[in-house]
């Protein structure tokens, strides 16, 4: 998942302690940190088109260009 290396995450696997969850302390400014800094290492634009619900002002023919701009940034690097 895009978020499965913050702070206070857990894979669940067959090994999963729930006891290392359970006692798990985190500071959340260092979480707010290291969220940031992941999102805005986003790209623009909308490519699961359940997402579109949540933004009231989503415009296809914006997103459109966002994502091919994206699409451009990366065949070119």
């Amino acid at each position: 998942t895009w978020y499965d290396k913050l702070p206070g995450v857990f894979k669940f696997t067959k090994d999963f302690d729930v006891n290392h969850l359970l006692n798990y302390t985190f500071n959340h400014d260092s979480l707010q940190n290291e969220f940031n800094r992941l999102y805005n290492s986003f790209a623009n634009g909308i490519i699961g088109q359940g997402y579109i619900k949540i933004y009231p002002k989503y415009n296809n023919d914006i997103n459109k260009k966002m994502v091919a701009e994206f699409i451009e940034k990366l065949a070119n690097t």
